[in-house]
């Protein structure tokens, strides 16, 4: 079953229907449809709010099964906090509004501190994590601060290089935990961050 497939479980489960699901999102009113032919599927900022409306978590709609089990709100929270921790290590102030922009990042980083807990102890499973431990090596991190940066402590912050790093390690290893509408959101929150980051680095020189 699809994440789609998922939507439109919830949705005939609960009587809603698809103007009312649109409306309440303030999305497109086709958007239900063009999900049903495929055209498009939901992204990442609304995949969260669509969890929050039918009280479900993120990891239902996208996995099957509740992992996490966090909220819309734990998840801004998550991401406030680490808006506000990488501000005070790049001594800048941050918008509030980059939290959607950034929330691919997160999505990341929690499919890489759920990945110990998923593998199996099947012998391919345990190659494919060998594999991810030796590029967290190479990267010089740890699982440790997959946590941290997942929990919100960006203090140091993670480098565009690293995330871009674990998100060709998620495509080119077909990781299937995730919607490949979701992997879309990922990349473009990696770029929009990667750019961020610089110009903070250039605001903060010039500002010395």
């Amino acid at each position: 079953m699809s994440v789609v497939d998922r939507i439109l479980s919830l949705m005939e489960r609960d009587g809603v229907s698809g103007t009312a699901l649109t409306n309440a999102l303030e999305i497109s009113s086709s958007s239900v449809s063009e999900w049903k032919k495929g055209k498009i599927k939901p992204s990442a900022d609304v995949i969260v709010k669509i969890a929050n409306y039918f009280n479900v978590s993120t990891d239902y709609l996208l996995l099957g099964k509740e992992s996490s089990g966090r909220s819309y709100t734990e998840i801004t929270a998550n991401l406030s906090k680490g808006l506000d921790s990488m501000g005070a290590h790049l001594d800048i102030s941050l918008d509030k509004d980059m939290l959607v922009r950034l929330e691919g990042t997160w999505h990341l980083l929690r499919v890489f501190y759920e990945f110990p807990k998923a593998v199996t102890t099947s012998d391919s499973e345990r190659q494919l994590f060998a594999r991810y431990c030796n590029m967290l090596t190479q990267l010089d991190i740890t699982q440790d601060d997959i946590a941290r940066w997942y929990t919100g402590n960006y203090a140091p912050a993670p480098s565009p290089f690293a995330l871009s790093k674990l998100a060709n390690f998620y495509e080119s290893e077909n990781l299937d935990w995730f919607d490949r509408g979701i992997f879309t959101e990922i990349k473009r929150a990696i770029v929009f961050y990667g750019a961020f980051i610089e110009l903070a680095k250039k605001e903060k020189a010039v500002s010395k």
